[in-house]
């Protein structure tokens, strides 16, 4: 079983995705930027990231609907602005 770790500021911190194969993706490039890794599948198609331990979930929302992040950031951070300048490409 995983072992959510967060990083001293948040436990964790949990996207509801419509497709998490097409979101897969996009954080698989611009994650790897900083070191933070697709830790695998668990449960009912969540994806977890993170650098050793799941901090980073993906997963279709549980009621079925589109999700919203309308007044959401989540800032992941960086080691060097060269870390930034990498997950911003790999983003786009």
């Amino acid at each position: 079983m995983a072992v959510i770790s967060g990083d001293g500021v948040f436990s964790h911190v949990f996207l509801g995705a419509v497709d998490t194969a097409v979101s897969a993706k996009f954080y698989d490039a611009a994650l790897a930027a900083l070191g933070i890794k697709n830790l695998g599948p668990f449960g009912h198609g969540w994806i977890l990231y993170g650098r050793e331990k799941p901090a980073f979930i993906i997963a279709r929302p549980g009621n079925g609907e589109v999700s919203s992040s309308n007044g959401v950031t989540i800032g992941f951070a960086a080691a060097t602005p060269a870390e930034v300048d990498a997950f911003h490409a790999a983003g786009l």
